[in-house]
């Protein structure tokens, strides 16, 4: 049988240092996505871009009817007919990097438009043609990116080509 173990992205690789930038990847206990007509109401405090997260819970606004909590409490995954809600555990879903140091915002505007003064009520954002949950976190020269897994390797590759510039 063909061995294809070296072409997975090993957890840990995508961690690096570079001049006025450093990346590490983030474990998180869980990460839950929520969706549902009210889901903003119940979670009013969901950052998006640019806010800050202070703590290890919150919540991030992912569109107007979809969060994604950070280290809450487990929920069942389903449809919950009592909040009229739809829950998926999506911890193994998205890879979390820090991306923090003076230079790491404009390592991320190599690949976006990112416009601190320009507020945006998700935290989505389309960050070197992929698709990511992106907002500061504890201070603001640190970001955490939430990228699917499966891009990852691509993900980070385009984060050190940047870095290196």
């Amino acid at each position: 049988m063909r061995d294809d173990s070296a072409r997975w992205h090993p957890p840990g690789s995508s961690a690096f240092d570079a001049p006025g930038v450093s990346v590490r990847e983030v474990s998180l206990a869980r990460q839950t996505m929520v969706s549902g007509t009210m889901v903003l109401s119940t979670y009013s405090l969901a950052i998006g871009w640019p806010d800050v997260a202070l703590g290890e819970a919150y919540a991030l606004c992912m569109r107007r009817d979809r969060v994604l909590l950070v280290n809450a409490g487990a929920r069942r995954d389903g449809f919950d007919p009592d909040t009229s809600e739809a829950v998926s555990d999506m911890t193994d879903g998205f890879a979390v990097l820090a991306l923090s140091g003076p230079r790491a915002l404009e390592c991320l505007q190599a690949g976006a438009a990112l416009d601190p003064a320009q507020p945006s009520r998700s935290a989505f954002r389309r960050v070197f043609g992929t698709d990511v949950l992106l907002y500061r976190h504890g201070d603001e020269s640190t970001f955490r990116i939430h990228v699917p897994r499966a891009d990852l390797a691509a993900f980070a590759a385009a984060l050190h080509a940047a870095a290196k510039d």
